[in-house]
Order: structure tokens, then sequence, then C-alpha cells
């Protein structure tokens, strides 16, 4: 976990200093960039398996470069927390179950502006290549329990659409937003299935940021 938030920061700080040099109005180039931290709501969607949503972490950063005045490109860097809870009860007690994917996704999206400076607000869309990176499995079954954080039944790489909409709001020299998106995954999650085992990603993700250079 060390190595993971390392690397996110290592990747921040890069990302930041491709930004230090946005231009004003609405010239065409990189137009803003800062921080995002939030929560993804995430499950599996797979056959003949239920199971609910689980709370996680999104944390990162953004750069957005903008091409007209109203179409802008926004480029992220996160790390994001997915899984799924899953209860059951059989004749010998409660099953509880909880497991967590641990993802770095680098989203590339398609935003299209719509407001004045002062409120802004935005739809958004595109694709979203994550790579898994760790993860946890717990349980508790009749009063034991155990972990597990053997994740190579899960393929390394995943692809997902991403769509959704935020809002801005000029707070210092800056703008403070929030944004809400879906993710749904477009590929098999499992490695070595041959076909039998099949499921995706699909995760509600709620994200405060912050825009530093304008908009």
């Amino acid at each position: 976990m060390k190595k993971t938030f390392a690397a996110l920061l290592m990747g921040l700080f890069a990302l930041t200093v491709a930004a230090s040099a946005a231009p004003d109005g609405n010239e065409r180039g990189i137009s803003g960039y800062g921080p995002m931290l939030g929560m993804s709501l995430a499950k599996f969607c797979e056959k003949d398996f239920e199971n609910g949503l689980k709370a996680g972490l999104i944390l990162g950063g953004f750069v957005n470069y903008q091409l007209t005045q109203r179409i802008s490109l926004a480029g992220q860097l996160l790390f994001v927390q997915k899984g799924y809870t899953c209860s059951d009860t059989d004749a010998f007690g409660i099953y509880k179950s909880r497991r967590t994917l641990n993802y770095f996704e680098l989203p590339i999206l398609a935003k299209y502006s719509f407001g004045e400076n002062t409120l802004g607000y935005y739809a958004f869309a595109g694709p979203s290549f994550g790579f898994q990176v760790g993860g946890k499995y717990t349980y508790e079954y009749d009063g034991v329990k155990g972990e597990d954080t053997d994740m190579s039944h899960f393929k390394g790489m995943d692809l997902g659409l991403r769509f959704g909409g935020g809002l801005d709001y000029p707070i210092c020299s800056g703008r403070l937003g929030f944004e809400l998106g879906f993710e749904l995954g477009l590929c098999n999650i499992y490695a070595d299935s041959d076909g039998y085992y099949s499921a995706r990603n699909f995760a509600v993700l709620l994200m405060f940021f912050y825009v530093f250079g304008g908009r």
C-alpha cells in the first residue's frame, strides 16, 4: 500500500508540473488542475451472485485541457477502491463477506460546460483505464473471521465507461466543485476463468475537487 500511494503522489506531482503554465481565458491549452477526494460505492455485476454496494476511497488529481469555450478534455489520475459486500444465512449461521479491489485509474473524459463564470456546471463521458494494485477479502461465518489478500485470480487491467456531471463555484483564487459519476465495467475482471465466471465492476463515484488556474 505504501508503494501504491508513493506512485500516486509521483503521478500527481507530474500533473502539477505539466499544468504550471496554464493559459488564461479561453485559449486552447491547459486551463485548470487540482486535487480530487471522494468516495466510491461499488459492486460486482455478476449473474446469479447477489451482492451489495461497498464504500471505498477515491484520491487523486486532474488536468483540464481546453479545446473550445465549452468543450474540454479532463485527464485524471486516481486511486479508487472497488469491490462488493455480501451477506447470506444458512442453517449454521450468517455469512458476511467484503471484497476490496484497489485500482489506479486513468480516465480520459470529454466535458461540455454550461453556465457562466459564477456557477459552472458540466456533463462528461469517456473511457477509464484501470490497473489493479491489490486488495483484500474478509469474511465472518458462525463467529469465525478470516482474511485473504491474494488477488491473483483477478485481472491486472480493467476498462470502464465513465459518465456523469459536476458543478463548481469560485472560492478564493480558484474554484471548488463536486462531481457525480457512474462507471460501467466493460470487461470480465476474473482471470483464467475460461468463461465460466464472469463479472464486471460497477461504481458510483462522488468526488470533491479544487481547480487551480481558472476554467
